[in-house]
């Protein structure tokens, strides 16, 4: 079993680690560092200066001082009262409408404003009681997109949500003002999307087998984007979007895309519905179950199977066959991070309050109808790796590191895992770790080193490039609003670059 204790000395303060080489991190002082010393070019393509100072993006408000008081349509103001009621409804559920009410009493008759107010009471004493059993329901929005965004410190960041397409090399970033920017590495342009109901963004995914749609979630639900990646506009508008919305359904804090780009998942914390969308037919079919809330989604790689977290000491993965689910539960906390292999065979999880990572094995069982297998989990997780806490010691002082998992990533060759720790304030801890893992002939975590970003910053997301093929490019957005691309350099395993090739072929 990995363990923190055997990993080696992480870089010194006033170090930047610029790549790994020969199985091994490489670091150097930040004042003159440069990574074309030892890679003269990263497949041939320059990758940007990602910065929030150069970008111009501006400190977002918070969510409540942001949004119109007057929310009614997404391009114009409704002329009609119930039109706009009906719209809040649809998009930020029954509790949000009744506030509205209450706030248009000139507008509706008396009868219906005392319905609204007596309905709002009964509302609120019911919401109240599920408090208790779900303390995160008592939160503000922003407060529990915040707790529950994959980023380290969602309110206070400057990048809020960032995301590789899985096969072109590009990637958009969510800034604090809300403004979403794409960025592509074969080109200077910089499209900017925009919406004036587009608040508080929390997560980001490109659809698969498509160059150009986007989904975006927030606050008041998801908005697809079409980014025509030839147009010469730079800022797009209400014409390239569509807006997705489902009563309770909001905020949306995780998405995810089936493999084939065809179904979309969504989860919010406030709804305990497993959102699964035909964005082309923009339906939306809700998957329901007890656990307060999703936290989590991921389609695994061979689209069989899609993790559902919950707030509660308990996640489900559901089979996409028949959409039955296998329960995981009585955890030592809620499952706060989730990745599946290259082959959608094992999925390794943490947990809020544990140190440590876990995996579950899945393979096909024959469920006795014609051409009809499904993928069925082991009943018990198996401990991978121990996080506890090690400290080491260094002229410039100790540093410790490990502890419980904040968010990770998992490149797409599956041989290198990506963890951010959290501190006893769960605030995301200076440095990032690297295991490298092995699928075959059994599942192995190892040791490989730590990753330092710029002097006093912290991370803030972990991801990897989809589409890169000497290895893996490790991407890190820190606190200071600076973006790292850290090329892992080593031979990918030929066993799981045929299957993704196979993979890609089928689809």
């Amino acid at each position: 079993m990995a363990s923190l204790s055997v990993f080696p000395a992480p870089p010194s303060m006033g170090e930047v680690t610029l790549c790994e080489m020969n199985a091994r991190l490489i670091a150097e002082d930040y004042s003159t560092a440069k990574l074309s010393k030892y890679v003269p070019a990263t497949q041939g393509i320059k990758y940007p200066s990602i910065d929030v100072n150069k970008e111009s993006a501006k400190t977002g408000n918070n969510l409540s001082s942001s949004i119109d008081p007057d929310w009614g349509s997404l391009v114009k103001k409704e002329k009609s009262i119930y039109n706009k009621l009906l719209k809040v409804w649809h998009s930020k559920g029954i509790s949000e409408m009744l506030q509205e009410v209450k706030k248009s009493r000139d507008e509706v008759p008396s009868w219906f404003w005392h319905i609204s107010n007596g309905t709002d009471t009964v509302v609120r004493w019911f919401l109240s009681l599920y408090g208790y059993i779900f303390p995160h329901l008592k939160l503000s929005r922003e407060e529990m997109i915040d707790a529950f965004s994959c980023v380290s410190s969602w309110k206070n960041s400057h990048i809020r949500a960032f995301a590789w397409h899985p096969h072109v090399a590009k990637f958009v970033v969510a800034w604090q003002d809300d403004s979403v920017r794409v960025y592509t590495l074969s080109s200077d342009l910089v499209p900017i999307l925009e919406h004036k109901q587009q608040k508080a963004v929390s997560c980001l995914a490109w659809r698969p087998l498509s160059g150009s749609v986007l989904v975006v979630g927030c606050d008041c639900g998801l908005f697809v984007w079409t980014v025509n990646p030839s147009s010469p506009i730079l800022r797009l508008g209400g014409s390239s979007v569509r807006h997705l919305s489902y009563p309770g359904h909001s905020p949306v804090t995780t998405v995810s895309w089936s493999p084939s780009g065809q179904l979309l998942v969504s989860g919010s914390p406030a709804d305990s519905n497993l959102m699964v969308w035909d964005v082309a037919l923009e339906t939306a079919t809700p998957l329901y179950r007890a656990g307060g809330g999703v936290t989590l989604t991921s389609w695994s790689p061979d689209e069989r199977n899609v993790l559902s977290a919950t707030p509660s000491s308990l996640f489900r993965v559901w089979e996409t066959q028949t959409w039955t689910c296998e329960k995981w539960s009585n955890l030592a906390g809620a499952c706060q991070a989730a990745c599946w292999s290259p082959d959608g065979k094992i999925l390794v999880f943490a947990v809020a309050d544990e140190p440590a990572l876990y995996s579950l094995q899945f393979q096909n069982v024959d469920e006795g109808r014609r051409n009809a297998t499904v993928a069925k989990g082991a009943r018990l997780a198996v401990r991978c790796a121990d996080l506890m806490p090690h400290t080491w010691e260094d002229t410039d002082g100790s540093v410790t590191l490990g502890g419980c998992v904040r968010s990770m990533a998992w490149d797409p060759f599956g041989e290198r895992l990506a963890v951010i720790f959290k501190d006893e304030k769960k605030h995301a801890q200076e440095l990032v770790a690297v295991f490298k893992t092995r699928l075959k002939p059994s599942f192995e975590i190892m040791p490989c080193g730590f990753v330092r970003g710029p002097p006093e910053t912290v991370p803030q997301i972990v991801t990897f490039q989809q589409d890169f093929k000497k290895g893996a490019l490790l991407t890190v957005c820190w606190s200071d609003g600076s973006v790292s691309f850290i090329p892992l350099l080593f031979s990918p395993s030929s066993s799981v670059g045929s299957f993704q090739n196979g993979a890609l072929k089928s689809q």
